[in-house]
């Protein structure tokens, strides 16, 4: 959830260098009951390699050139041909501004390393087999994108796609307009939002305890005492990271589900103090909520509580701004030919990011280069800089 005012429904997807979290890990197959963050993950970045099989079929990942040796145009003694080197090729990339300037790339070492080993077995020139690669690449960003969504009944046509990591930005228009999204935020420092978020992450102590108990005979003064013992043991853990008392925001929720169930459902308490009337008034929202999810409810028969959770939260953190003018614009081209997924070459002005104030406003085809990611706006499309510093495009 991007938390830029007035976007309340997103969809965010990110590419970077590489993707761990594709990989397949064989455990104990016992279920880990815990909160987790939802995510659908591809393996697809920068350093993803393009390979043909033997049946001639063209491929993207999950083998990762990494960051050493790395895509052949850094020039370290990589020789597999990459997304990255891809995407050099057709012109998103510059060879002289990744990192601002302070990563010069190689484009021969792209150009030959796409043309032996994508082109020449397919029978097609070097720029046809990289754009094969971009749009494998992006086909399996919207292939992933999709299972967030439309597999679990969400409209992603009804969203706001944010687009972040390094490579993100890049075939960020490309994949909203194949979901047929029609509004893309590009947040400032792309590249680092992940970092950032992590940095300005609100403190948070989830505290949980079994009862499984019927809500009819519950004692609510029992679980009153439970939530004050969870809330005392985290407001402690919470006072030693350093955050003050009158920081510290409460939130109680009951876990339930009919009798016989096997899942529950978190029932959030809207006052502060356990109740018989708050268990009751759990309840009815308990079967609310159940029809809502499930498009039934049972409100004959019998509910039990089998969890009470606390979340016990901190202040998140403030940044005055987020970094700029690392970029240099000495040397930056002021176009460059781009090629597009259907493999037409288009000449595209370049902007750089820090020198556009709030309230910028254009339209493509154009390339907005900054120190850490790279944002291609197709023809047609428009774009602003809003008041978060975030550029929003209008497909």
């Amino acid at each position: 959830m991007w938390s830029g005012r007035g976007f309340e429904v997103t969809n965010e997807y990110e590419v970077g260098g590489r993707l761990h979290g594709s990989r397949r890990v064989e455990g104990s197959g016992y279920p880990v009951r815990f909160p987790v963050v939802d995510l659908v993950e591809v393996g697809i970045g920068g350093g993803s390699v393009a390979w043909v099989d033997d049946a001639l079929v063209l491929h993207v990942g999950p083998q990762s050139a990494e960051a050493s040796p790395g895509p052949a145009c850094y020039g370290k003694g990589g020789r597999l041909p990459t997304l990255t080197d891809a995407s050099l090729v057709l012109g998103r990339l510059s060879p002289s501004f990744l990192l601002g300037g302070d990563l010069r790339l190689k484009p021969e070492l792209a150009y030959g390393a796409v043309a032996e080993l994508v082109a020449k077995p397919l029978r097609m020139d070097v720029i046809d087999g990289a754009v094969g690669v971009l749009r494998i690449a992006v086909a399996k960003i919207v292939e992933a994108l999709r299972a967030a969504t439309v597999e679990k009944g969400l409209d992603p046509r009804r969203m706001m796609l944010v687009a972040f990591g390094g490579a993100g930005p890049m075939f960020a228009c490309e994949v909203a307009e194949q979901l047929e999204i029609e509004r893309i935020i590009v947040p400032p420092a792309a590249g680092l939002l992940s970092s950032l978020g992590l940095l300005l992450a609100e403190p948070l102590h989830d505290s949980a305890r079994t009862v499984l108990k019927d809500a009819g005979d519950v004692n609510p003064g029992e679980l009153e005492t439970i939530f004050r013992k969870m809330e005392g043991r985290a407001v402690g853990l919470l006072h030693k990271e350093g955050v003050k008392q009158r920081d510290v925001k409460y939130q109680r929720l009951l876990e339930m589900r009919y009798q016989g169930q096997s899942y529950e459902l978190p029932v959030p308490l809207l006052e502060r103090i356990v109740t018989g009337g708050v268990v009751r008034s759990a309840v009815r929202d308990f079967h609310r909520i159940h029809q809502t999810k499930y498009g039934y409810s049972q409100p004959g028969k019998p509910v039990e509580i089998v969890n009470v959770r606390s979340y016990c939260r901190g202040k998140p953190g403030t940044i005055a701004r987020v970094m700029g003018g690392l970029a240099r614009e000495e040397g930056l081209p002021k176009s460059r030919r781009v090629w597009s997924l259907d493999g037409h070459g288009i000449e595209c002005r370049v902007l750089l990011r820090d020198t556009m104030r709030l309230g910028t406003k254009g339209k493509g085809p154009c390339v907005i280069e900054d120190y850490d990611s790279t944002l291609v706006i197709p023809p047609g499309a428009r774009y602003v800089i809003d008041r978060n510093r975030s550029a929003s495009i209008a497909i």
